[in-house]
């Protein structure tokens, strides 16, 4: 369903030094023990945040409702 979005997500990362980890919220046996109590996505979306957050200088969370601009592009 979001094929093209994962498509051009992973050719701009190909651009970069970053690490791609994408985690099921279902399935990802971590978020299941941690973050069972959030029965609304964006909490658990958050809870499950929370456990990758310590593995890393920094974090971004992208999702079906999420998308990414670099404002220094806008203006050139």
């Amino acid at each position: 369903m979001y094929e093209v979005a994962q498509r051009t997500l992973l050719c701009y990362l190909k651009s970069t030094r970053y690490n791609l980890v994408l985690v099921d919220l279902d399935t990802h046996p971590l978020v299941q023990k941690r973050c069972q109590k959030h029965q609304v996505i964006y909490y658990k979306k958050h809870c499950a945040a929370t456990l990758f957050l310590p593995k890393t200088d920094w974090l971004l969370v992208l999702d079906a409702d999420t998308g990414e601009v670099d404002c220094c592009l806008l203006f050139v």
